[in-house]
């Protein structure tokens, strides 16, 4: 397993403890965010102790992960995990959640992160839930996920600049993706619209087009540059489907 190369962005602000003797317009950090003391008083900061402490704001750390490799149950310790590793692509198998549970990923590295589902290298609630076996986070693009514990996994919630697109998972060939007017995507087979047939040295009959292209649909192209023609399906709906070809004439060149 690769090192886990990290760095915690240093916190310049006093960190509340029970000995701490806070002074008034004192700045204390505690449970990631930061509080100003109003009292005097050294009782915990916490949103319900408005008499003694004001919360000023959020403290967001971040976690870099400077190398590639496979990552284990990748030990969290900050809310912002920036990966920046030249030497290899960084796989992650799973997360501990102990100290936190929402937390994104920013991708500054030469080479895409992949998460992998389900893997059984990380502890069973440690792992990643997907729709399918990986996903991978493109250059520059970032992921949220969340730890949802009732059923002990983290699962993504957002992301930018991702090539997963776990909505059309199930396919098993490559598709084109579609918005629809009613701006919802879906995908679409790849239909082919032109063949060339560069060795047809004879010409094609129509029971050659109909077995060698019975589902081509209507404009379907099939150029044989050594007989001069192109055969052009003109109608689909027809038993067998309609045919015609066009010769080739060179263009001439300008004067």
């Amino acid at each position: 397993m690769a090192s886990q190369t990290t760095s915690i962005a240093e916190n310049k602000k006093k960190i509340w403890s029970a000995d701490l003797r806070p002074k008034v317009g004192q700045s204390v950090t505690h449970l990631g965010r930061q509080w100003v003391s109003l009292s005097g008083v050294n009782s915990e900061p916490t949103l319900s102790n408005t008499n003694d402490w004001l919360l000023i704001g959020k403290i967001i750390n971040e976690q870099i992960i400077a190398s590639g490799g496979n990552y284990n149950n990748l030990e969290i310790n900050a809310e912002i995990i920036q990966f920046t590793n030249t030497n290899a692509q960084a796989i992650v198998n799973g997360f501990s959640f102990e100290a936190y549970k929402r937390i994104t990923l920013i991708n500054n590295s030469d080479f895409d992160v992949r998460l992998n589902a389900e893997d059984t290298n990380s502890d069973e609630n440690k792992r990643i839930k997907l729709p399918t076996g990986l996903t991978n986070m493109g250059i520059q693009g970032t992921t949220e996920l969340v730890y949802v514990d009732s059923i002990e996994r983290w699962q993504i919630v957002d992301s930018f600049a991702s090539k997963y697109r776990p909505e059309h998972r199930g396919l098993d060939e490559f598709q084109v993706e579609v918005v629809g007017p009613n701006a919802i995507s879906e995908t679409r087979e790849i239909i082919e619209l032109i063949v060339f047939r560069d060795a047809q040295s004879t010409d094609l009959t129509l029971a050659d087009l109909e077995s060698l292209y019975p589902d081509q649909r209507r404009g379907f192209h099939v150029i044989c540059p050594l007989i001069n023609k192109t055969y052009i399906k003109e109608n689909e709906n027809t038993n067998p489907n309609t045919w015609h070809y066009i010769t080739h004439n060179n263009v001439p060149s300008g004067t």
